[in-house]
């Protein structure tokens, strides 16, 4: 396995009649030793397509680790 816990996302919105948006925010995608992090936008058909995916590739931290972790998670 690639990772050892993994959820994806994907949300449509449909934009109300005659709203546009005026940019996408930047795709973002974190990797560290304990995970990786991706999300992404996109705008087609007047919808707005959010796709993500959060992995966790350790399954144990250790008490040294943990301070680093926690601040990867925030």
């Amino acid at each position: 396995f690639s990772s050892v816990w993994a959820n994806e996302l994907s949300m449509t919105y449909t934009l109300p009649p005659g709203w546009q948006v005026g940019e996408l925010p930047p795709e973002v995608l974190e990797e560290s030793p304990f995970g990786s992090l991706r999300i992404t936008v996109e705008k087609k058909d007047g919808k707005l397509k959010v796709t993500g995916r959060v992995a966790l590739t350790r399954a144990r931290i250790t008490a040294a680790e943990y301070p680093a972790f926690r601040a990867w998670l925030m």
